[in-house]
């Protein structure tokens, strides 16, 4: 566990597809499986952190004090700037490999294009070597 709101463990990366929410709870375990049943994913905002809500969760954040049952605001707050953040990295991300996966699209046509070109200038080649040469009849 961190203090300040930091989180104990950072977003992990999910199906850009589906739907995700946030769980904030003082034990988040059965809510985030629920999420899960139902087909989204889901951050964790939890006074426990504990394996199967981990398991279950894109990230998990620390929010508050076990011991008095109680969700920290500032520490709910960081943590909830910090999920944001991650979704943020994770669409910037994603916009360079799309932007990446464009110039590579592009390249391999240039390439195909110019092997193109090639093959028709030495057919050419061979054609005006044979009007050349005749067809020796």
């Amino acid at each position: 566990m961190k203090a300040g709101g930091l989180p104990a463990q950072g977003p992990a990366q999910g199906a850009a597809d589906k739907p995700a929410i946030a769980v904030v709870g003082a034990s988040a375990r059965l809510l985030v499986r629920a999420a899960v049943d139902e087909g989204l994913e889901a951050y964790a905002l939890d006074l426990f952190g504990d394996a199967d809500t981990r398991a279950l969760a894109l990230g998990w954040w620390y929010v508050g004090r076990p011991a008095c049952g109680a969700i920290d605001p500032a520490q709910l707050r960081a943590a909830l700037q910090a999920a944001q953040a991650g979704n943020e990295l994770s669409a910037m991300t994603n916009q360079q490999l799309m932007q990446i996966e464009a110039m590579l699209v592009a390249q391999h046509r240039a390439e195909a294009l110019e092997e193109a070109r090639k093959l028709a200038e030495a057919e050419r080649g061979r054609a005006r070597l044979q009007t050349f040469l005749g067809t020796g009849e």
